[in-house]
């Protein structure tokens, strides 16, 4: 027996060798769960969105406009032909005599008359309304494009950010795996050491040299407590013995001699 460790201490010695393998079996399943890659929606998904509908709104701003335009341009049109018959009408009764033309002119200067009063009034003011709803409508266009211009520059810096976003997770994961693959390595060396205390444990706390031997040198003492860096130097299968004699001594020096050979500590062996 090389070592007999004390129970108590090697009992303490187990219990803390299976808290710090508890403790990095724990830290490796953190980096394992670091190491998958969070789940999250693409901010160019609601990017998109936000461009599709504002498209949707600069289509109906210039559905409107058209029709807006459309309006005003028929009630002019309507207008100009309402002239232009009235014109082709004077020419009519140009062409009758001068008695009845002068009838008919008269008569059209007093429905002028009558009429130019209120429709004149009733016309400008429609054509007002249609004329602001063109230009409300055309703002509205504008405002709907530059809504569209945002919306196509809000999609593409989303998707940047999502591409760096996800270079970014993927380095991370790529991290944690590493510090996972140490964490193992970690783990399997204090596993061994556990092991190795178990096998002391079984043993009753001792360490056995693997034949008969002699302790030449121990860097253990009695009552110490272990530090890892103890060194035993042991000695097997016989030594050569150099030294000097007497003179008058040698002729009892003979093959197959017996010889005392004084040990440390007083002890004394014979050898032949």
């Amino acid at each position: 027996c090389l070592v007999k460790f004390r129970r108590e201490y090697l009992e303490q010695a187990i219990a803390d060798k299976q808290a710090e393998l508890d403790r990095l079996e724990l830290q490796k399943q953190q980096q394992l769960a670091s190491a998958r890659e969070p789940a999250r929606v693409p901010a160019v998904e609601g990017a998109s969105q936000s461009l599709a509908e504002a498209e949707q709104r600069l289509a109906e701003a210039r559905q409107k406009e058209l029709e807006a335009q459309n309006a005003y341009d028929t009630f002019l049109e309507t207008e100009e032909s309402e002239d232009d018959g009235l014109l082709e009408e004077s020419r009519e009764i140009g062409v009758i005599g001068g008695a009845e033309k002068a009838e008919i002119e008269g008569r059209e200067d007093g429905i002028k008359e009558t009429e130019s009063a209120q429709e004149a009034g009733i016309w400008e003011i429609k054509r007002q309304e249609l004329e602001s709803a063109v230009w409300e409508a055309k703002a509205e266009t504008e405002a709907a494009t530059q809504a569209v211009n945002q919306a196509q520059n809000a999609k593409e810096l989303a998707a940047r950010e999502d591409a760096a976003i996800q270079a970014n997770a993927a380095n991370a994961a790529e991290a944690a795996r590493i510090g996972a693959d140490a964490m193992g390595v970690q783990t399997e060396t204090v596993r061994t050491e556990l092991e190795r205390l178990r096998t002391y444990w079984e043993a009753e706390g001792k360490i056995l040299a693997t034949e008969d031997c002699i302790v030449l040198q121990t860097g253990a003492q009695v009552g110490a407590i272990t530090t890892g860096s103890e060194v035993f130097v042991t000695g097997s299968g016989g030594f050569w013995l150099k030294g000097t004699v007497k003179e008058e001594d040698k002729e009892n020096l003979k093959a197959s001699a017996s010889v005392k050979v004084r040990l440390g500590e007083g002890k004394e062996k014979t050898v032949q």
